[in-house]
């Protein structure tokens, strides 16, 4: 582990996969996305400790859309290296998922695709975060302040049913899925472990149909 937290893109290897779910019971009761969440809070807090070229990329193969929202599905597949999944399943917030009983047992296999298959890529949107509510109250106290009227922008989408939004404590990250031919090498992706729009990872991850189990999402 880094003595200082990395930040920004790293690479990560991409050879191996990590499969993880929350346990039916934990679904049931209706933490199933709370659970996701906190597998996904994990892969930050590795990728930031960890070295900048061995991150995990992750993955969201049911994410789908429910009554005009976008929800991220009960399988996280992560991509990486062998070391770094070692260091991941070793880890405390790890071992306490699983001795909260909150995961089924991890299916670790090799990050390959049938021949054909087209994968996914999971990129951060910020355009949409442009003009959050926080921008616009900011927008209208300077209007105020200069004595100005301050109208509403016309072109603001309230919500955009492309998008999922996760929560890592105080950041909100909006998260889209592209389709599209599994990248060659090293993959570019954050220390969330989402690509940028600009240069998409996409990853060894085939479109799953969402469990049917209960989840509150």
């Amino acid at each position: 582990m880094n003595d200082a937290l990395n930040s920004g893109i790293g690479l990560c290897k991409g050879t191996d996969r990590l499969t993880l779910h929350p346990t039916a019971m934990t679904a049931e009761m209706g933490a199933g996305r709370d659970i996701v969440l906190k597998i996904l809070n994990l892969v930050h807090h590795i990728n930031r400790q960890g070295a900048p070229d061995d991150y995990i990329a992750v993955g969201l193969p049911e994410m789908h859309l429910m009554k005009e929202r976008r929800l991220a599905g009960h399988t996280v597949e992560l991509i990486g290296s062998e070391a770094v999944f070692d260091a991941m399943i070793a880890s405390t917030g790890f071992i306490k998922l699983q001795r909260m009983q909150a995961i089924l047992p991890p299916v670790r296999s090799k990050a390959e695709l049938p021949t054909g298959e087209t994968g996914m890529a999971f990129v951060r949107d910020r355009s949409t975060a442009k003009l959050g509510p926080a921008k616009l109250r900011r927008m209208q106290k300077r209007a105020e302040e200069f004595g100005r009227s301050f109208e509403m922008p016309k072109n603001i989408e309230r919500s955009d049913s492309t998008l999922h939004a996760l929560h890592y404590g105080q950041a909100v990250l909006r998260i889209r899925e592209i389709d599209g031919p599994v990248t060659d090498g090293p993959l570019q992706v954050t220390t969330y472990g989402f690509s940028h729009p600009a240069a998409p990872a996409f990853l060894p991850i085939s479109r799953k149909k969402p469990q049917q189990i209960a989840i509150a999402a």
